[in-house]
């Protein structure tokens, strides 16, 4: 897999996340029962996966910095 391809491939990664953090905020909006500990799951995977581990090679294969 070239440097472009698993940009691509983290991206959809990172918008399925997306998906189910509205997902979970519906059901707080909604006065649903969720599991408070999968906040921490995922800001763990915002903060680790998408700032540091994809970002971080953002700026390095195709930013050059």
């Amino acid at each position: 897999m070239n440097s472009l391809d698993l940009m691509v491939f983290e991206h959809a990664n990172i918008k399925r996340m997306l998906k189910l953090v509205r997902m979970f905020c519906y059901k707080l909006y909604n006065r649903e029962d969720v599991d408070f500990n999968d906040i921490d799951k995922m800001m763990d995977f915002i903060k680790n996966y998408a700032d540091k581990h994809h970002h971080g090679k953002e700026e390095l294969k195709l930013f050059n910095r």
